[in-house]
């Protein structure tokens, strides 16, 4: 559907077991079926330890990125009472 009607679909995947022992993760972390990572022109990991769950704050990780910037790690504040992330100046 997406490519035929030439929109962006974002879509979640969960994370296997192993990644909870790594501060970032990457694709291949993906838990079930590695497809959708295959075909994805970005995969964005959204990575958060105890203390930054604590901070209200975790890092939106490139995993995979078609044209550039993987392994760049963007830090934000997470909102998810408003359900949205903030750039977070302060790191």
């Amino acid at each position: 559907m997406a490519v035929a009607l030439d929109i962006p679909v974002w879509t979640a995947s969960q994370a296997n077991r192993e990644a909870l022992r790594k501060r970032t993760f990457g694709i291949e972390n993906v838990a079930d079926s590695f497809d959708k990572v295959k075909i994805a022109d970005y995969v964005i990991a959204l990575c958060q330890d105890p203390t930054e769950k604590k901070d209200g704050v975790m890092r939106l990780a490139f995993a995979k990125s078609r044209n550039s910037g993987q392994g760049e790690e963007i830090p934000v504040k997470a909102r998810f009472d408003l359900s949205r992330f903030e750039e977070d100046l302060a790191s």
